[in-house]
């Protein structure tokens, strides 16, 4: 396997450790999702789009926000576990709360699934990705390089949790004890 691909392969493996969620604060994201609803009562195109939420990864140690940006579904990570006194950075420099990893996620007709570029928050480098929910509470996103076939498939779950000021996620056990 390339250099890249190997690292593409650790990147995919590690994103979890980052959290892949998004900091603004919980309720801002609900409130937004909640406000999509038309003025006729009938939900708008975005609110049958079972994608657009608040996702944690399984192990909880990152949130993830996808939202509709035009006619694309993107992402942002907007929690995250760090025990410094600010998020972690990129090698670019720029914090990684509330980065834009999920970018311009379109869905051709008869598709099951959204294709657009994960964006690894620690080197700012782009892969190929795929997400799509069969089931409500559960997300499948698919980073690979060049083909699906060289890649992994996570499973995120909906956040139901708390994130702190600056995207921090509590621990894992701490949010256990609010369920």
């Amino acid at each position: 396997m390339s250099k890249s691909g190997k690292r593409f392969l650790q990147f995919i493996k590690q994103t979890t450790l980052y959290g892949v969620a998004f900091s603004f604060l919980y309720g801002a994201h609900v409130a937004q999702a909640s406000s999509l609803v038309q003025n006729d009562n009938k939900p708008s195109v975005t609110e049958s789009i079972t994608e657009i939420g608040i996702w944690a990864t399984k192990e909880e140690d990152g949130v993830f926000q996808i939202y509709s940006c035009g006619q694309n579904l993107c992402g942002r990570l907007i929690g995250i576990q760090y025990n410094t006194p600010l998020p972690p950075q990129s090698s670019k420099g720029h914090t990684q709360c509330n980065f834009s990893m999920l970018m311009n996620f379109t869905k051709k007709k008869g598709d099951d699934y959204w294709r657009g570029k994960i964006i690894d928050p620690r080197d700012e480098k782009s892969y190929d990705a795929k997400i799509w929910s069969k089931k409500p509470n559960e997300l499948k996103v698919r980073g690979y390089l060049g083909i699906s076939l060289l890649g992994e498939t996570h499973v995120w779950h909906r956040f139901n949790g708390a994130i702190g000021p600056n995207c921090r996620l509590p621990s894992l056990r701490e949010n256990n004890n609010r369920r």
